[in-house]
């Protein structure tokens, strides 16, 4: 039976018994292990070094934290490091302390959190944060071009790619994110997004996950979070290459050069040019694209081309630009061309703006896709078409639909939200949701702004009705129009809904009772007439419009409502965007999430995403586990934005329960004894499953191997031998058996018994004929041979080691016994464990010897090597400690390495009873304004004493200097009297 059929099996019995033989509800269905056939492609274009990141090129002064601290003579930088074709990002630390200026005095001095030693009164701290640090310099974003254009075709790789197809793309550089929208004809559906630089090194690559926008609209959406800015100038400096990768050309289809464009925001049709047919066999694998914008009688045409001219055109090149109509029986006829000359022709690309004549009647159906584009070189042998569409774009558009009015403050508001899209036939399409599940038919209406005499007032565009299915509806506008399509690019737009609704109820967070649902009863005699009104605006595309699905948030702000878009990828990261509308602009807000565990609603777990202002957030959650994920996509998981105002307590404004979130499976937990995850010891596992998907509720009951257990149970465990499991609300907890050390020279060990143990005469002679066995019913209910020893198991302690049982070889009873330990002849600070599991403590009974490197051995030195890994575990087993791949004895002291420093010896580690723990030197606190670093390099000292003593020290080894020079002088004179004396004589 396999592993899933056996959940199931133990699913269904969950389900059909409860307490007393009741029924109890439905659990959530495990979920299915999901293939990993894909490739995983590693983003690496940032470093990390604890808990911070840094860009490339960045340099900062690493921080290890207590007892450590800054370390003010490293210096540490983010550096590309190039593998194959890929760039990556790594980190490498230095010693600057040889980097620092040779000071000009004779006793320099070393200030507090300063590498240098400098003279009195001078300070190098610019000079130190040049060397040490450089935070890349902030950039203003005014001067940034944040629009860019691509355009991908075959013949722009190398080697050139003969494709008939190719793609468009517009990407939007913001708050340090390249969003990209890429639209592909001709082409298979691409795989996987590269960027590259000129030399075809990789900087960043994206896979395309297989989302409904991706494989149905020929469009590739993403973003590239965290642009380096190293990258950045290459953006500006258009030297960033995007390249298309499917299946059948894993290294390229399509590529082209990101290119600057002022014109994103005012386009509102596009055309994607292909090789035409009829053309010679040489265009393959170039293409073009044309930026469309109506104007009064005419239309802007901003054309990207490559593949039109040939090596022979150089300068002055003329190009043929041809606007066509598809009639009603399917025939092309041309309504407006122009001619204009190219000053010189490239290979790669060439650019042009032209303008061609429209009658505003014609405008109207640009949105219709019955025009085509077409340019062509002038004897017409190359040539280039594609039809006139809408821009394509992968960003959505939205409005957040609040009541323009609110009769019954009690109550929530009803609210909601409504997600258009323009469709490739011209068509405005829409999908809705409102928080009143009562609501069964509504009116919609497009709106926009208009100017009055009387001041600003509303135009209705176009109106439908529209029929809910559980608060939910989709449909589209029956008219086209490119006017609306230019005011929904341009945010121009607004929607209204107009129903006759039944008063809503409190949202709570609980269960629902028969109380609940008698008052929603009551309260449906009576209708509200409801109009819901929200302004249309894009939105730049995330990866968390993945999932494609948003939440509605609504409740207690009478004036406010809230849009939620949420996916978790294929790396287990939760991608979020939140969009409010009608709340305080002066509050902050926070964006938080709550998970309640059914049978433990009083109690949820809070965990705050994110603090904003304003009306949208925006991020990512890195760091959720598998139980976190698998409440979000059992529904046990709220979305809840709360505010506050200066002055006032933290109110809860808005909150939705998350459903329908999509979780890949390798991200969740699993009933797999194989996949038991380590937790507490280090023989101690525990299954995830049990914790979200876990019979308990509020019973804590566990599922193992077909076998449902109650809250406290213990049993012999089936995945591995000389284990013992046992259920601890809900969770599954399994150890392996632990022994107590045998007390003679040669134990037995006993096929079925997992401890070995000094055998007694009576059960040696057992072993050779019968076997004499106790059986244990008030403990691990196993049977045991006859003078054996082991440690009893208790629940949910585990194994006790200060406990042991024995099988008595005459009465065949089992008989346990707390063991005594014996008094201590040392202190107890002196005391110790020679095991971290020991029962008793022991005293020392000779000197600690000191640091001793065991492992590995010295270089070019073989030594006893099998002997010095045995002293390793000899040592570790008895309370040793494993610092820095170096082991130390129980109670050994060292000054820890910092590499690449060296010792740092203002930190001492301790080994004690296995554990190893590191304490910076404590310094006396100094009152006086100026301090420097002291001898030791450690502690502070005052400026005055540290200098008195300097210059005392200066003025006696310069007397002891003038002494020894006296006394060598003496030596070599010869012993004679001065000249007066003589003279005297």
């Amino acid at each position: 039976m396999g592993p899933c059929r056996v959940l199931l099996c133990a699913l269904a019995l969950w389900a059909l018994v409860g307490p007393g033989g009741a029924a109890v509800r439905k659990k959530v269905r495990p979920p299915l292990v999901e293939e990993e056939t894909r490739r995983k492609v590693t983003k690496q274009t940032h470093c990390q070094f604890g808990n911070h990141t840094y860009e490339l090129e960045e340099r900062w002064r690493p921080d290890l934290g207590p007892p450590f601290g800054m370390l003010y003579c490293m210096r540490c930088e983010c550096i590309p490091v190039q593998r194959k074709r890929r760039i990556l990002s790594r980190v490498r630390c230095k010693n600057i302390k040889n980097d620092c200026p040779k000071p000009s005095c004779d006793d320099p001095v070393l200030l507090p959190q300063r590498c240098c030693k400098t003279c009195p009164g001078e300070d190098y701290a610019d000079l130190e944060e040049d060397i040490a640090a450089r935070k890349l310099e902030s950039e203003d974003e005014e001067k940034i071009l944040k629009e860019f254009t691509v355009l991908l075709t075959g013949q722009i790789l190398v080697p050139p790619v003969p494709v008939a197809g190719a793609a468009n793309g517009y990407l939007v550089y913001t708050k340090r994110d390249l969003h990209y929208t890429i639209h592909y004809r001709g082409i298979p559906r691409p795989i996987s997004i590269r960027f590259t630089n000129e030399e075809g090194n990789i900087l960043e690559e994206h896979e395309i996950p297989p989302a409904p926008h991706h494989s149905q609209g020929s469009k590739v959406c993403g973003v590239w979070r965290k642009l380096p800015k190293v990258y950045r100038r290459l953006l500006q400096k258009d030297k960033l290459i995007f390249v298309l990768a499917t299946a059948d050309h894993p290294e390229g289809i399509v590529g082209g050069r990101v290119m600057k464009h002022n014109a994103i925001n005012t386009e509102a049709y596009g055309s994607l040019l292909l090789p035409d047919s009829r053309s010679s066999g040489e265009v393959l694998g170039s293409g073009g694209i044309a930026s469309i914008f109506p104007v009064t009688d005419c239309i802007h045409v901003s054309l990207g081309f490559n593949g039109i001219f040939t090596s022979k055109d150089a300068r002055d090149v003329p190009l043929v630009v041809s606007l066509l109509y598809e009639e009603s029986d399917g025939t092309m006829q041309t309504i407006a061309e122009t001619s204009t000359t190219l000053p010189k022709a490239h290979p790669d690309y060439n650019s042009a703006t032209v303008k061609l004549d429209l009658h505003p009647s014609l405008q109207e159906r640009l949105s219709t896709g019955q025009f085509e584009l077409r340019i062509a070189s002038k004897d017409g042998q190359r040539m280039q078409s594609g039809r006139i569409m809408p821009k394509v774009t992968c960003n959505v558009f939205q409005a957040v639909m609040t009541p323009t009015e609110v009769v019954d403050t009690t109550k929530d508001p009803v609210t909601g939200f409504m997600i258009l899209d323009i469709g490739s036939d011209g068509f405005i399409h829409y999908k809705m949701h409102v928080s009143d599940p009562s609501i069964e038919t509504v009116t919609i209406r497009l709106e926009t702004d208009v100017e009055t005499p009387s001041g600003t007032g509303m135009r209705v565009l176009q109106q439908v009705t529209q029929n809910l299915t559980d608060s939910w509806g989709n449909g589209s506008f029956v008219r086209r129009s490119s006017q609306e399509v230019e005011m929904m690019l341009t945010d121009d737009l607004i929607v209204s809904v107009y129903a006759d609704a039944l008063p809503a109820t409190s949202f709570l967070v609980h269960r629902s009772t028969p109380e609940d649902t008698a008052r929603s009863r009551s309260i449906r005699s009576e209708k509200n007439k409801l109009e819901l009104r929200g302004q249309v605006r894009q939105r730049l595309y995330t990866d968390a419009l993945l999932n494609e699905i948003p939440i509605l948030l609504s409740g207690g702000n009478s004036t406010a409502g809230g849009i939620a878009w949420l996916s978790v990828d294929k790396d287990c990261v939760l991608h979020y965007q939140v969009y409010v509308a009608g709340l305080d602009h002066r509050e902050r807000h926070i964006l938080e999430l709550l998970q309640v565990r059914p049978g433990k609603w009083n109690s949820p777990l809070q965990r705050v995403l994110k603090r904003f202002e304003g009306e949208q957030v925006e991020d990512l959650a890195e760091d959720l586990d598998g139980r976190n994920l698998a409440y979000l996509q059992a529904g046990y998981s709220y979305l809840v934005v709360t505010s506050k105002l200066s002055g006032k307590a933290k109110a809860m404004q808005l909150r939705a329960k998350i459903t329908e979130l999509y979780t890949p499976p390798s991200c969740l937990p699993r009933y797999d004894i194989t996949s038991m995850q380590k937790s507490g010891g280090g023989h101690t596992y525990q299954d995830g499953y049990n914790d979200v998907y876990g019979a308990g509720g509020s019973d804590h009951q566990c599922v193992y191997d077909d076998t449902l257990f109650e809250d406290g149970a213990y049993w012999k465990a089936e995945h591995e031998e000389c284990t013992m499991c046992s259920c601890q609300r809900g969770h599954v907890v399994c150890e392996r058996t632990v022994c107590p050390e045998p007390t003679c020279e040669s134990p037995v060990s006993v096929p079925g018994e997992c401890c070995p143990f000094c055998p007694s005469n009576t059960s040696l002679s057992d072993q050779r004929g019968t076997q004499r066995l106790c059986f244990f019913a008030d403990g691990d209910k196993k049977y045991h041979l006859a003078g054996s020893w082991w440690h009893p198991y208790v629940p949910p302690f585990g194994f006790s080691r200060c406990s042991l049982c024995t099988c008595e070889s005459k009465s065949l009873q089992v008989k346990c016994e707390r063991i005594t330990c014996p008094p201590l002849t040392c202190s107890e600070k002196e005391s110790y464990r020679d095991n971290p599991n020991a029962c008793c403590k022991k005293c020392p009974t000779s000197p600690i010897l000191k640091s001793e490197v065991i492992v590995p051995p010295s270089s070019g030195h073989l030594g006893d090597q099998g002997r010095e890994k045995m002293i390793a575990k000899e040592i570790l087993a008895n309370g040793g400690c494993k610092y820095q791949d170096q082991v130390h004895p129980n109670g050994d002291e060292w000054h820890p390495i910092v590499k690449p420093y060296g010792i740092e010896r203002c930190v001492k580690c301790h080994c004690k009873d296995g554990r190893a723990k590191c304490k910076r030197k404590k310094c006396p606190k100094e009152t006086c304004p100026v301090k420097v670093q002291g001898e030791d390099g450690c502690c502070e000292k005052c400026l005055d004493s540290a200098s008195s003593e300097s210059s005392s020290r200066s003025s006696e080894g310069k007397g002891k200097k003038k002494r020894k020079e006296r006394e060598r002088r003496h030596r070599k004179t010869p012993h004679r009297q001065p000249k007066e004396k003589q003279q005297q004589h």
